[in-house]
């Protein structure tokens, strides 16, 4: 997209990705990652991130990605409960050359931390932190040494969270 005229430059298709829940993207030197993880119903067993090398995204107009499939830990109940599972997420970051994924808990309004490596294959989620934000959260930048955290509360109410690199796992 042309940052002054919004106009759409160039479309990169991914062959081998499909959109279920896309919720956030994020990057390190030589990956974009794709994060399917939107678990509003907290039944999916299929969240995924999709990792393409930058390369590959610069120079052509179709993509392949690499795959990481991943589950929670400590999720056993996988029973559709519509916007009241602690298991949906839309924010992700690279931090320490893992993926930390950023829950949107419907049930408790905290945000659970869970971290998986960049590698292909399949993995379970390590539970690593949890705060009780108040509010339900939408993304999550990992920046400068510093994490910023926004969602909302539950009257509707947007908010921003700032988290210093010393109080992260």
């Amino acid at each position: 997209i042309d940052s002054l005229s919004g106009t759409i430059l160039r479309t990169i298709s991914i062959s081998n990705a499909t959109n279920v829940d896309w919720e956030d993207v994020t990057e390190n030197d030589t990956h974009i990652f794709i994060a399917d993880i939107g678990n509003n119903n907290g039944n999916r067993q299929n969240l995924k991130i999709y990792s393409i090398l930058k390369s590959d995204f610069k120079n052509n107009t179709t993509v392949s990605a690499e795959i990481i499939s991943f589950s929670y830990e400590d999720q056993t109940d996988f029973s559709s409960q519509a916007n009241s599972s602690n298991f949906d997420a839309e924010g992700i970051v690279i931090y320490q050359n893992k993926i930390l994924i950023f829950t949107k808990n419907w049930a408790d309004l905290k945000t659970n931390v869970y971290k998986i490596p960049l590698t292909t294959g399949s993995h379970v989620a390590l539970k690593v932190s949890s705060a009780n934000i108040a509010g339900l959260i939408t993304g999550a930048v990992y920046t400068n040494d510093r994490f910023f955290l926004t969602g909302y509360e539950a009257s509707l109410t947007p908010f921003l969270i700032y988290i210093s690199y010393n109080r992260m796992p």
